[in-house]
């Protein structure tokens, strides 16, 4: 198996409750986790159906650009905004690829948010 994509969580992190923001994308994502992290609050949150790195992350900023004004507020004071990118790691020698066009990364960049890229090992993920 080569090398594929999994999914894209977004990852949120601030010194304020981030429930209001929880429960208003809840609608439209998975509420993975929303709480206390240590001394933090954390919201983190997956996607109900994936397509493609690209088409995923820009699904997050089309909900992200329609918060509310306090939301959006809330958004915009975290500590920490990642968009999670995972993949499984394949057991051939094929590279597996996932493009992100520029303006894909220029709207993460205008949300203040952070690419990362998590590699599981094959066969550990569960889907």
């Amino acid at each position: 198996m080569q090398p594929q994509y999994i999914t894209t969580d977004l990852e949120l992190e601030s010194l304020y409750d981030l429930t209001p923001i929880a429960q208003e994308l809840g609608n439209n994502l998975v509420v993975n986790f929303c709480g206390e992290v240590g001394d933090r609050h954390g919201a983190f949150f997956g996607l109900f159906q994936e397509e493609s790195v690209a088409t995923d992350i820009s699904f997050y900023c089309d909900l992200i650009d329609k918060l509310s004004g306090p939301s959006r507020k809330l958004f915009e004071s975290c500590t920490r905004i990642d968009f999670d990118i995972g993949y499984e790691a394949g057991d051939e020698v094929n590279k597996g690829r996932s493009p992100i066009s520029t303006d894909v990364l220029t709207r993460v960049i205008k949300n203040h948010g952070n690419i990362i890229i998590t590699i599981y090992p094959h066969g550990t993920y569960k889907f």
